[in-house]
């Protein structure tokens, strides 16, 4: 899944190459680096007049929620300094980062319960639709509220 970040007027595309793996960033539409982000020093890249450090950082083990450090120099001077989660939205620490997997982990299994839900249901009722179709309607359903919920648990206060 690709990450979107807006920061000072540019947009900061993250997301990995197809067949190589490798973690791919552009900005503006361009392909400014392709590597490997978690590494010490973070890698530093320019496009037009200022210079990038995107630094990526796992958060949340259990639901591999991702921290994403931004740093944006322009003419050697420190003009931005962000802490992104993985949807590019802002947060003030990389705790707050970890609430997207964590929402993402609730969807997930609510997913799966409705999905189970539509199935039971079929095989006791035969009234519900089953098999793909009920699996489908039950487990985007679920993810809806799953997400819902844990937006509305975990989300912000």
């Amino acid at each position: 899944m690709a990450t979107t970040i807006n920061a000072l007027g540019d947009t900061i595309k993250i997301d990995k190459a197809f067949v190589t793996g490798k973690d791919r960033v552009a900005v503006n539409g361009q392909v400014v680096f392709e590597g490997k982000l978690n590494t010490e020093p973070p890698p530093r890249f320019s496009a037009g007049k200022r210079e990038y450090t995107v630094d990526t950082y796992i958060v949340g083990s259990l639901t591999n929620a991702v921290a994403i450090y931004v740093d944006i120099f322009e003419g050697g001077n420190l003009v931005h300094s962000g802490i992104y989660d993985e949807a590019g939205n802002p947060v003030k620490n990389p705790e707050e980062a970890r609430k997207v997997g964590v929402i993402r982990a609730c969807a997930a299994v609510g997913a799966a319960l409705g999905c189970f839900a539509m199935l039971t249901l079929n095989m006791r009722t035969g009234v519900v639709p089953g098999g793909m179709i009920g699996g489908a309607i039950g487990g985007g359903g679920g993810a809806l509220l799953g997400y819902g919920l844990g937006y509305l648990i975990f989300g912000s206060k």
